[in-house]
């Protein structure tokens, strides 16, 4: 078995799978006394990727509610879906919802005026 073969094996006995062109080139594969290290690191970023996706999910969610909830101008909802999309940052998306929040606050302090 070549050092790639094991290599790949050893990574999917810890349930990390990689397509077979990743590591094609043996000089890419971290010593084996470092392996360990590198399953663990991997991991991390696994785990830290899930809580963003979860925290991004989570704000998606109170912007899809408050959207639902009021009758939001077209150029805000699409200046904010274009801003969502191009930009998945957890602080720009909460951003976002606290800008929603505040024209669903001034839409409902222009409606008691009149």
């Amino acid at each position: 078995m070549s050092l790639r073969e094991e290599f790949l094996n050893y990574l999917s006995s810890k349930g990390i799978q990689f397509s077979p062109c990743v590591f094609k080139d043996e000089k890419t594969i971290p010593p084996r006394e470092d392996w360990d290290g590198f399953v663990e690191t991997l991991n991390n970023f696994f785990n830290k990727n899930k809580e963003v996706q979860d925290k991004l999910d989570e704000i998606m969610e109170k912007v899809n509610t408050l959207i639902s909830e009021c009758d939001f101008p077209l150029s805000v909802l699409q200046d904010v879906n274009k801003r969502l999309n191009d930009c998945t940052d957890v602080s720009y998306a909460k951003q976002q919802l606290r800008y929603l929040q505040n024209v669903k606050k001034s839409m409902e302090a222009h409606s008691e005026e009149v």
